[in-house]
């Protein structure tokens, strides 16, 4: 599928296209308005956007979460929970309902959505602190998935999160997050990626809720010579609070931001 081929296409177009439900119709009217990305795009402006909405990819299909390992670490292979510790008070798990925002700026948010048949669900109801690990395989194609993050109310909570992902040669990860940090909770959530030329390039369409009185921390780090990008749209109630630092070391042709 070129993901270009949904570019001035009604709603109702686009779910058919895309193959999914009704239930995301909410994400089909903002990447009909919207529309694809390019190099014209604000947020994609010094990056090769419009190669791989023009590619013919091969879209991977995630199978349902199921046979998940113990592990001290939550492990999601190619869009799909394989590894999950049972010893700390969390909830991780599938659901084809989204809590779609409804006002983000980039058309990836809307199209990992809708390419998403299962959002993943993690739970946190007490304070933790927990490695995230990212691992791809597949070559030669387009993984799209979504991950929904919950922070419980009173709840403090940090994340480490990694990739795996030199046999995905070629491939477009088209993933993202969407965290809501509850009232006088903290989620410090820290990202650790380097990405080499000819393996995987990831798109991160990030979505940001942070309750009353409540704390959000984002600090990413990128390295490697290999191109990816993530976004971020952010929403605070009353004295919510975030922090977003961003360490770019990147080298040769490496696109980044």
């Amino acid at each position: 599928m070129k993901p270009i081929i949904v570019g001035g296409e009604t709603p109702e177009n686009i779910l058919n296209i895309l193959n999914s439900s009704d239930t995301k119709l909410v994400a089909a009217k903002a990447l009909s308005k919207l529309g694809i990305p390019n190099k014209k795009s604000e947020a994609y402006r010094y990056f090769d956007i419009e190669s791989l909405m023009q590619r013919d990819w091969e879209i991977h299909q995630v199978e349902s979460t199921s046979d998940i390992e113990d592990s001290h670490s939550i492990i999601i292979t190619d869009g799909k929970v394989t590894a999950m510790p049972d010893s700390v008070d969390l909830i991780v798990g599938c659901s084809s309902f989204a809590d779609i925002y409804s006002e983000h700026f980039d058309p990836l948010y809307y199209m990992g959505h809708l390419l998403t048949r299962d959002t993943i669900t993690i739970r946190f109801k007490s304070d933790c602190d927990i490695q995230i690990v990212h691992r791809y395989t597949k070559p030669n194609t387009l993984l799209a998935y979504r991950v929904a993050l919950y922070v419980d109310v009173n709840t403090h909570v940090t994340c480490y999160e990694s990739f795996e992902g030199t046999t995905a040669k070629g491939s477009f990860v088209m993933g993202g997050y969407d965290m809501f940090v509850s009232a006088d909770a903290s989620l410090k959530f820290i990202k650790d990626e380097t990405l080499f030329e000819g393996d995987y390039i990831p798109i991160y369409s990030h979505r940001f809720k942070v309750d009353k009185n409540a704390t959000l921390n984002f600090y990413s780090y990128d390295f490697g010579n290999g191109s990816g990008l993530q976004t971020i749209e952010a929403s605070l109630h009353q004295y919510g609070d975030i922090k977003a630092s961003h360490l770019l070391y990147a080298k040769e042709s490496a696109k980044r931001g």
